[in-house]
């Protein structure tokens, strides 16, 4: 099976995975900004779990995942400006960190895509 392939199969349970991480940083942060990702990213599991055919479902998850990429890539530049300061060992891992979830978020927007078309 192709790595697309496996990755469409899978994309319910990595949308619900992410979302649970998102919940995780929320309360770790104690902020509402990053808990918008991760109620998007849960609904986008559920709804690619038992709704995978509709358009609506692919275009909700794919919007999902490109604002799960924004706000990680917000995180990135917020913290990088605290980097040269006396948060610089935070800052370069909060950097580090919201990049890679960052890049996991452009794997979901693929992995949300419909089915091709035949014929």
């Amino acid at each position: 099976m192709p790595l697309r392939e496996r990755l469409r199969s899978s994309a319910p349970y990595l949308f619900i995975l992410v979302g649970l991480v998102w919940i995780a940083l929320a309360y770790d942060a104690y902020t509402n900004l990053l808990g918008w990702p991760a109620g998007v990213c849960l609904v986008s599991g559920v709804l690619l779990r038992f709704r995978r055919d509709a358009n609506v479902t692919v275009s909700f998850s794919r919007a999902a995942s490109l604002f799960g990429f924004l706000v990680s890539a917000y995180q990135v530049y917020v913290a990088s400006l605290l980097i040269g300061g006396p948060f610089t060992v935070l800052a370069s891992s909060s950097v580090a960190a919201f990049s890679l979830f960052a890049a996991v978020h452009v794997i979901l927007f693929y992995s949300a895509g419909g089915q091709q078309k035949k014929g």
